[in-house]
């Protein structure tokens, strides 16, 4: 079967639109929202969806907003036969029509069967519309978002399992099961299914061996119901004849009862009285027993307490001496530290005047001195420098003259020379000798008489300022400024240690400060006296602390003991006073057993006559009987009802004859048994001729999966640069399952579920395309397949594999539609076929 085109009216966003498809591979392109997944819907429900469906799937086709019903036509090969589907979709109104080449036409549903007859699927049942839409054709059809999803998980009605098998059985010459074998396997498959459970438990509800269980489980319980009856029957026989014996029994004893019960009364008040007396007695022991040790409790206790009173009285005066001469201490202490502050401010006052006094010959030297400052001496400086400059060039300039020998006088300026000495000319000379004169000019153009006159000049002005400072040199005037500076630096440091300390705050301080006795002591003297009492008043402080810590714990414990003291005292004094409250009310211990031994006389009289009548009551009462009048009463009012309805019981029971019927039960039970256990036998026959016949062809159903799996792995090795090799298992009960792929020389085949998104799509698409080569068979050799974005998640480096694998599809005569959004993606595929899909305006 193949599709060459279809046209749309009025489906969703595409108002009219005709496509054309051809042989092999077409790829149709087109950006989002052009409407790829709506046609590969629209392909579908062609096949599959009656044209009268209503509800929420026709509400999905309808254009938005308004619009016409929507109409599909399609046009498409088979049988060898071309044919021309057109569907108007339309609830009620719905219509389908259905013409071939040949001249054959069908209208209305005998379009939809013969639809169904060439696809090789029915159409979808308005009841199960969603469960089975997804059904049709699963194998082929590849929805956007699914690529990635096993094919083998989609159920054998997807996969075409049924096809798929008796092409693999045609095609690969595999042992064919007749028609007479399948029919013994649904035969078997039929009564196993009305015997047994879903779970395989043998009894399913309504099946025969199910009516032979209940039967028997009936007749059992008829049985022993008989049976407990007639053991209930003979029960009550018993019961009657032993009630009739307890109430002769009873008849005889309640005369009795009568007199003993008087008897009784008496003894239990003078049990009573006995009692009160014994516990009377008890009370009076316990009291003067506990007053006893109370007493002999109080004596250590108050010897304890006096001698913890003196204690306290001796640490009381040991604490006040230690506190008194604390306080000695203390008070001495603070008379030295006020010593120590009053000649500390003292002194500090006198250093204070020392600083002023020293401050008023500092001012009067700086008077005195000249006044160079900084300024003074750096001009100086400059001057004394630009000097030495000049002088250095004046030599530079100048010009030297030696005398080495002569023969007659040589003058220079009229002044003689002598030979060996060096002279230096800086300005016009006359140098002459008896036989000539020769006139000397040293060089630089008149710059060593610049530098003379300036030279001149600086000097003058340097004397100038000595003279104005006072000083003889300028070394004098550095060490003069110098001088003055160190003065001034000495007077701002006595000021500011002065600006800190105010004289009249101190003299206020000395005089608001109380008189105390110095006798010229010297403040290190008061020191080091403080400094020998602390560690004095240290002790004393430790000694205080310590006998304070001790009396207050000895106060402590004197409070607890006279505490616990006046407790036992008190409890002794309610002890007494109980003990004399009782002696009052019932007399003293020798009173008590007076009154005991009275008591006790006449409970012994009275137990004597007790024993008599109870001697004559053990002739006749059984152990289980009361023995107070009022219990045997009541006992032989239940005995006597108990015998009425027993009698009732057993006039009953006499109607019927119980023991005829227990022969006939026991017959059913052995005949519904008997075919119980004949239907467990055929239950458990068909249970291994099942297994056996499972088993068979489980064993001939293993042959299919070689087929399958040798094109798969030829579609896979188009994709892969490696060797894989792939693996599906098939079991006769579940179909094909357990879909793994091993890539490379591993060794390991990876389960599906845990392969890439991308390895998943190729796994899928080569698995259903090796299932579509298999099926093309029952086809007229032609099937085909539609993928919708169904390789988002391959790899851009393997999509040249990819197209090698739909190639390979084509080659095997499949029709491959492929749908993607990439314009990348679709150009990398070989495809003789194009569609380029753009924005319905």
């Amino acid at each position: 079967m193949r599709i060459t085109g279809l046209k749309l009216s009025n489906y969703r966003l595409h108002r009219e639109l005709s496509l054309e498809f051809g042989l092999g591979i077409t790829v149709l392109e087109g950006a989002n929202e052009t409407g790829k997944s709506t046609l590969v819907e629209a392909l579908h429900r062609a096949l599959f969806l009656p044209s009268r469906s209503s509800g929420g799937l026709l509400d999905e086709m309808r254009p938005q907003p308004g619009g016409g019903d929507p109409e599909l036509t399609l046009r498409f090969e088979a049988e060898g036969i071309s044919f021309t589907l057109h569907k108007r979709f339309a609830g009620s109104r719905g219509s389908s029509s259905l013409i071939s080449s040949i001249g054959s036409s069908w209208q209305g549903d005998k379009a939809e069967e013969r639809l169904a007859e060439l696809v090789g699927a029915g159409p979808v049942q308005r009841a199960r519309q969603g469960e089975q839409m997804k059904e049709r054709w699963g194998h082929l059809w590849v929805w956007q978002g699914n690529a990635g999803l096993n094919p083998l998980d989609l159920g054998a009605n997807a996969i075409d399992q049924a096809r798929l098998l008796e092409q693999l059985q045609i095609s690969g010459q595999l042992g064919v099961q007749s028609q007479v074998d399948r029919r013994v396997v649904e035969l078997v498959q039929q009564r196993w299914s009305s015997s047994h459970t879903e779970k395989g438990r043998i009894g399913r509800a309504g099946s025969a061996l199910a009516e032979a269980q209940q039967a028997e489980e009936i007749a059992k319980q008829q049985l022993q119901n008989l049976n407990k009856q007639l053991l209930d029957q003979k029960q009550a026989e018993s019961d009657q004849q032993l009630a009739k014996s307890k109430l002769d029994e009873l008849d005889r004893v309640i005369p009795l009862l009568k007199l003993l019960e008087p008897l009784q009364l008496q003894r239990q008040e003078i049990q009573k009285d006995l009692n009160s007396l014994v516990e009377i007695k008890q009370k009076l022991v316990e009291l003067a027993q506990s007053s006893m040790n109370l007493k002999n409790e109080l004596k250590p206790e108050l010897a304890l307490i006096k001698e913890l009173k003196s204690k306290y009285l001796m640490l009381k005066q040991r604490r006040l001496y230690a506190n008194q001469q604390l306080e000695l201490a203390l008070k001495e202490a603070e008379q030295l530290q006020q010593a120590i502050k009053v000649l500390s401010l003292q002194k500090r006052l006198k250093e204070q005047e020392i600083k002023s006094r020293k401050i008023f010959e500092l001012d009067n030297y700086l008077q005195q001195m000249p006044q160079i400052t900084l300024e003074n001496i750096e001009l100086l400086r400059w001057q004394q420098q630009q000097l030495q400059i000049t002088e250095i060039t004046m030599k530079s300039f100048s010009t030297k003259l030696e005398l080495l020998q002569a023969d007659s006088e040589v003058l220079l300026n009229g002044e003689p020379l002598s030979p060996g000495s060096t002279y230096s000319l800086s300005v016009s000379s006359l140098l002459q000798t008896p036989s000539f004169k020769l006139r000397l000019e040293p060089g630089a153009g008149g710059r060593v008489e610049e530098a003379e006159t300036k030279g001149q000049e600086l000097k003058i002005q340097i004397d100038a300022e000595l003279e104005r400072l006072g000083v003889i040199d300028v070394e004098a005037a550095m060490r003069l400024e110098r001088k003055r500076s160190e003065i001034e630096n000495e007077r701002k440091r006595l000021m500011e240690e002065n600006s800190n300390e105010d004289a009249q705050l101190i003299k206020f301080t000395l005089q608001q400060l109380p008189k105390c006795e110095i006798n010229n002591a010297s403040l290190e003297d008061m020191k080091k006296k403080l400094d020998l009492l602390l560690p004095v008043g240290r002790e004393r402080r430790l000694e205080f602390n310590r006998l304070d810590q001790q009396l207050s714990q000895v106060q402590t414990e004197l409070d607890d003991r006279s505490n616990g003291l006046n407790t036992k005292q008190q409890q002794l004094l309610l002890v007494e006073t109980l003990l004399k409250d009782l002696m009052l009310r019932h007399g003293d211990n020798k009173q008590i057993d007076e009154q005991l031994s009275v008591t006790k006389k006449a409970e012994a009289e009275l137990d004597s006559k007790r024993k008599g009548f109870e001697a004559q009551l053990q002739n006749f009462k059984p152990n289980n009987l009361l023995v107070n009048i009022e219990s045997a009463q009541k006992q032989r009012e239940e005995l006597l009802q108990q015998l009425a309805a027993l009698g009732v019981l057993l006039r009953n029971d006499g109607i019927n004859d119980r023991f005829a019927l227990l022969d006939q039960l026991e017959a059913a039970l052995e005949n519904s048994s008997t075919e119980r256990i004949r239907l467990e036998k055929d239950a458990l026959m068909l249970d291994l001729l099942r297994q056996l016949l499972q088993d068979e062809q489980t064993a001939m159903a293993l042959q299919y999966t070689a087929p399958v799996i040798k094109r798969l792995d030829d579609y896979l090795n188009c994709c892969c640069k490696n060797t894989t090799r792939s693996s599906i298992e098939y079991q006769s009960t579940k179909g094909f399952l357990n879909l793994k792929w091993q890539r490379g020389a591993t060794g390991v085949a990876w389960p599906f579920s845990v392969l890439s998104g991308g390895s998943k799509e190729l796994l899928a698409a080569a698995l259903r395309l090796s299932m579509a080569e298999v099926l093309a068979g029952a086809y007229n050799g032609c099937l085909p397949l539609v993928f919708d974005d169904a390789f988002s998640n391959v790899d851009p480096s393997r999509w040249d594999g990819l197209s090698a694998l739909l190639c390979r599809g084509e080659e095997q005569g499949l029709q491959l539609l492929v749908f993607s959004c990439d314009p990348n993606f679709a150009a990398s595929l070989i495809a003789k076929n194009r569609i380029k899909l753009t924005t319905q305006g």
